[in-house]
């Protein structure tokens, strides 16, 4: 198991108000430090997971381009494996649960995020 523990793992996250005042104040900090580090063009490695046995899942039950993208780009960012799933193309349209379809994903990695 990996050895990272940082305060959101284990976490499921949908809107702002799942955080506390202060982890949301952490987060809005953090992104501020990512945001100058980027600008300025400083090594970024300190942000970055950096771990291909890290899968990341993408999942949309909706098409978007753009926001299928950035969080593709983010992905890549962070040097982790991308899996993107469809809708219309994967498991859910043989009418597969969710949680049966992660359940099945999250054997596939020593750790995972999924974004949905």
């Amino acid at each position: 198991m990996s050895e990272r523990n940082g305060p959101f793992k284990g976490r499921s996250i949908s809107v702002v108000a799942d955080l506390s005042l202060d982890e949301q104040r952490y987060l809005y900090s953090k992104a501020r430090v990512l945001k100058e580090g980027l600008l300025s063009g400083k090594d970024m490695d300190a942000f970055r997971i950096d771990d291909r046995d890290y899968s990341s899942y993408l999942v949309f039950l909706e098409n978007s381009t753009r926001t299928r993208e950035s969080f593709r780009n983010a992905a890549e960012f962070h040097r982790t494996r991308v899996n993107m799933f469809d809708a219309a193309s994967s498991s859910f349209a043989k009418n597969e649960s969710v949680t049966d379809t992660f359940k099945m994903l999250i054997g596939y990695a020593k750790e995972s995020c999924f974004i949905v």
